[in-house]
């Protein structure tokens, strides 16, 4: 019986939605910025506005608790696509920097490289 009621009151919890910050902190202290940019390339839950007119941004804790249910143990939650896709960054500028450059950027974005 007691069962039972555990079961029940779990099931009757009111959903509890968490702000842009919060969301940010559980995912490791992330800038907002990198949190909008894992929405926009679909490897975040998207947030949901709790009245038609509000510009509030939430999330459902329920979301949240389950991508980090989904990270490794011991380590916070990072998409693997965005950790690849930083390696690219990097990677895309280490090369520019190593590019020889010669004079300065013609108007139309340019850049003439040596042959």
């Amino acid at each position: 019986m007691p069962h039972d009621l555990t079961v029940a009151a779990t099931l009757l919890r009111p959903e509890r939605f968490l702000k842009k910050a919060e969301v940010c902190h559980r995912l490791g202290d992330i800038d907002p910025t990198t949190l909008f940019r894992w929405i926009k390339a679909g490897w975040f839950p998207k947030s949901v506005h709790p009245h038609a007119t509000s510009r509030l941004t939430v999330w459902r804790e329920s979301e949240i608790e389950a991508v980090l249910a989904s990270a490794p143990p011991g380590q916070g939650w990072r998409p693997d696509a965005a950790i690849a896709a930083n390696a690219r960054r990097r990677a895309d500028r280490k090369a520019a920097k190593a590019a020889p450059f010669n004079g300065p950027t013609p108007r139309f974005g340019f850049i003439r490289r040596a042959p």
